[in-house]
């Protein structure tokens, strides 16, 4: 997960949908590893049980995909290709239609976007 926060630019995790989903992943018994880069410290604090990573690339390592979820201008200019060689499977579920859907599977990501036709 790439992002915690209810919206860039804050560390506030009340009412955040990216908490929300979490909860939804770990009770269907999912391995789900997180970075915001401000609201890591609130989250841990609520949510000790949570993997958290060091930076987005540490996030990926060997996961079957990554979920965006906070708009951070941060997570628009990662190393994308990186970070698909990290991961398990190149799947991108972006849920705040951050990423270009072209670029995306330039790149040889599965991408799908929220509200957004494919």
């Amino acid at each position: 997960m790439l992002g915690l926060a209810h919206k860039a630019g804050t560390d506030d995790i009340r009412g955040s949908p990216a908490i929300e989903l979490y909860k939804r992943l770990a009770a269907a018994g999912a391995r789900v590893s997180a970075f915001d880069p401000q609201a890591m410290a609130n989250a841990r604090g609520a949510y000790p049980e949570l993997v958290f990573g060091r930076d987005p690339y540490d996030t990926a390592v060997s996961v079957d995909a990554v979920l965006i979820l906070t708009e951070w201008d941060e997570f628009r200019v990662l190393d994308w290709q990186r970070m698909r060689d990290t991961m398990a499977r190149p799947l991108i579920l972006d849920g705040r239609n951050l990423l270009s859907p072209t670029s995306m599977k330039s790149l040889g990501f599965e991408y799908h976007s929220v509200g957004r036709p494919d």
